[in-house]
């Protein structure tokens, strides 16, 4: 979810630029639906102008705090689920005062990814412009194919990697919850913690990572590095001596890719076998020896997402600027 301070907007000229954008980013017009009779239900993913998004004008300015009031509604929306039916976007305009609203927009990770978040901030940004200034209106963005192995060697490809990943996961032993505790379905929310290192700190983990871990980018010895100490902390948590987590391969490989709203990420397995005297050197060069099978295998539609119960922790690693 974002929530995006705007200052001196035309609110009516936002909600319409908003309008014109979901007829052009197919993300901001789609919904779950279900094929089938009650027995054998099959859903699947629509897009299409019944499901577009809408964006409400809601208004906090007579509040005492405003700010605080769109805070708090913004917290709520963002912890209650999608109702799978509805379009898989939630956004409103929240008016603090006559010169500063805020754009809330809450998209489900089926639809999206980072990525694709980027995009829509620069395709609104170019949509209000375009409409204040009176330009004609923008061409439709791109959209997502349906399927990324569109011929018999790269269903081939495609399955061979499968394979790799299949190897991985089932190496994992399937685990219980931490503090054989789950999370709670009914909510969408959960706790960020935020650690900023300083430029001195980041020097340090930049040298321990290439001394270490050498690899081809300095970016590689840092995702080993960052492996490692979630490796090492979950094995601790979890008293578990083969350890398992999940990581996201971008998978936009051109720059039509990078040029397409939607989801393209999709998530491989790590893994690392912990012994009595294993260090935290040793975890990491175990995770920077799979690290060409990422590359080679870590193509799109490899994904097993139905047998990845192995796997409960996610390294989010992101070596380059959204922004």
């Amino acid at each position: 979810a974002l929530g995006i301070f705007l200052q001196q907007v035309s609110t009516a000229k936002f909600q319409q630029a908003f309008v014109r954008l979901t007829e052009r980013f197919e993300p901001l017009q789609a919904a779950i639906q279900v094929n089938g009779g009650d027995r054998h239900n099959q859903h699947y993913l629509a897009y299409g102008s019944a499901f577009a998004a809408a964006l409400p004008l809601r208004d906090f300015s007579a509040e005492a705090d405003a700010l605080g009031a769109a805070r708090r509604w913004m917290e709520k929306q963002v912890a209650r689920p999608f109702d799978p039916a509805s379009p898989l976007c939630d956004s409103a305009l929240l008016k603090l005062n006559d010169d500063q609203v805020i754009w809330f927009i809450n998209q489900h990770h089926l639809v999206t990814d980072a990525w694709s978040c980027r995009l829509l901030l620069q395709a609104m940004d170019e949509e209000y412009h375009n409409l204040v200034t009176g330009g004609a209106p923008l061409p439709a963005l791109p959209q997502q194919a349906a399927s990324p192995a569109a011929d018999n060697k790269g269903v081939a490809q495609v399955e061979e990697a499968r394979d790799y990943w299949r190897e991985i996961y089932a190496s994992i032993p399937v685990q219980g919850g931490f503090f054989n505790r789950s999370s709670d379905p009914r909510r969408t929310d959960s706790s960020r913690v935020r650690f900023t290192l300083d430029q001195g700190r980041v020097a340090q983990l930049q040298a321990v990572a290439g001394q270490h871990f050498p690899a081809l980018t300095a970016q590689i010895s840092l995702f080993a590095a960052f492996g490692a100490l979630l490796v090492a902390l979950v094995s601790r948590l979890a008293y578990r001596q083969r350890v398992g987590f999940d990581t996201p391969a971008l998978n936009r490989t051109s720059a039509g890719d990078r040029a397409t709203p939607g989801l393209f990420i999709e998530l491989f397995p790590f893994a690392a076998q912990l012994e009595a005297d294993t260090s935290f050197v040793d975890i990491g060069r175990q995770l920077l020896g799979l690290i060409p099978g990422f590359v080679k295998h870590g193509r799109p539609g490899a994904s097993l997402p139905g047998t990845n119960g192995a796997c409960d922790t996610l390294l989010n690693f992101i070596p380059f600027s959204l922004g």
